[in-house]
């Protein structure tokens, strides 16, 4: 049924997305980041995240208790040129597909 709704269009170049590589800016990172560091310092409050997460298997994998002592850090070190080289070598015109979810005319 909601398959056989979709067809293909060319996208009007007003409308095609920015280019990837240099599309994104410093505002842009650091607002997806920000909810994302909050969420995580949050969870590290709670007993749930260090049983559960941390020390589960902390015996089998030891590296774990180095990782959740320097995740936030690791995570809000994230930088726009880090991002912006992997949009570039992973995001490319060749391989990209866009959906646009548009209201049906009546």
């Amino acid at each position: 049924m909601f398959a056989s709704s979709l067809r293909k269009e060319s996208i009007p170049s007003s409308e095609e997305p920015a280019s990837t590589g240099d599309s994104i800016t410093q505002d842009e990172l650091e607002r997806a980041k920000k909810p994302n560091i909050v969420s995580i310092e949050e969870m590290r409050r709670t007993n749930r995240y260090w049983l559960g997460s941390v020390l589960e298997s902390s015996q089998e994998y030891p590296e774990r208790l180095d990782w959740s002592r320097h995740f936030v850090d690791d995570y809000k070190a994230i930088a726009l040129d880090e991002v912006n080289a992997l949009a570039k070598e992973y995001l490319k015109d060749d391989t990209r597909v866009t959906i646009m979810i548009k209201p049906e005319k009546k």
